[in-house]
C-alpha cells in the first residue's frame, strides 16, 4: 500500500478553550508550533503525506488556517470518512510537509491537532494510535516507542517510512516519513545508506515537531 501524497503547508489556528490548562489559543502561538525550513536542514517546504487522517483538500503551498467555519467543514469531511473522532474537543488543526532537497520523493510531514484540554488530547491520542495501526496494516509495520516524544508516544515503522503518534500536553502530533523505494534503515538488508536508500529522518523530524509543540505550549 502506498500512502497518497498531497500538497500542503498549513498552520494551526485555535479558537476558544473550554477547559483549563495550557493550550494554544492564539494564531501566533499556533504558528510557532509548526516547524519551518530552518528547523529541518536538508529539507524544503513541499507536499505532505496522508496517513490515518486525510489532508485538507484544495490546499495550496503556504500557511492556511483551519479554525471556525473552515475547521467545522473539515470535521464534517472527517465525519463522512469515519474519522470524526479526531474532532471531539478539537479547537485547531494544522499540517506541514517537507521534501528532501536531494530526493523529492522522500518526504516528511505532520498533523498538529490542538484540543480543549489534556483529557480530550489523551482520548484523541489513543484513537489515533489505533487508526494508525489499522491504516498501516497492509505494510506490516513494526510497533514501538522509539523515537519517544512528549507525554505519550507510539511509533510504527515499515519499509517505506515511519509514523509517530505523540501527545504533548493538549496537543496531539502525527509525524510521518515516507519514501516508496525504502529507507535504508528500515530495509531488511545489509545495504549501506546511499542516495537510493537514505536514512529515515523520522527521529530528527519527530523530535523537532514535539519540541516546537512543547515550546508553543510553554508560551
Amino acid at each position: 500500500m502506498r500512502r497518497r501524497l498531497f500538497g500542503l503547508a498549513g498552520v494551526v489556528l485555535v479558537g476558544a478553550v473550554a477547559c483549563g490548562g495550557p493550550t494554544l489559543d492564539r494564531e501566533a502561538a499556533m504558528e510557532s508550533a509548526l516547524p519551518v525550513e530552518k528547523d529541518v536542514p536538508g529539507f524544503v517546504a513541499s507536499g505532505g503525506i496522508d496517513g490515518p487522517l486525510r489532508g485538507p483538500q484544495g490546499m495550496q503551498m503556504g500557511r492556511i488556517a483551519l479554525a471556525g467555519d473552515k475547521l467545522a467543514a473539515q470535521c464534517r469531511t472527517y465525519g463522512a470518512e469515519g474519522t470524526g473522532w479526531a474532532c471531539d474537543g478539537l479547537v485547531g488543526l494544522g499540517t506541514v510537509g517537507f521534501e528532501d532537497v536531494n530526493n523529492v520523493e522522500a518526504r516528511i510531514a505532520s498533523f498538529v491537532l490542538a484540543y480543549d484540554g489534556e483529557g480530550s488530547a489523551e482520548t484523541a491520542w489513543s484513537k489515533l494510535v489505533d487508526a494508525t495501526r489499522a491504516n498501516l496494516h497492509e505494510l506490516s509495520p513494526r510497533q514501538g516507542s522509539d523515537p519517544a516524544e512528549g507525554d505519550q508516544s507510539q511509533s510504527f515503522t515499515s519499509e517505506v517510512g515511519t509514523t509517530v503518534v505523540a501527545r504533548v500536553g493538549s496537543v496531539v502530533v502525527l509525524a510521518m516519513s515516507h519514501y516508496a523505494d525504502g529507507y535504508a534503515t528500515n530495509l531488511d538488508t545489509a545495504e549501506p545508506v546511499s542516495p537510493a536508500h537514505p536514512a529515515d529522518p523520522i527521529r530528527t523530524w519527530a523530535d523537532v515537531q514535539a519540541r516546537k509543540a512543547a515550546a508553543a505550549l510553554a508560551g
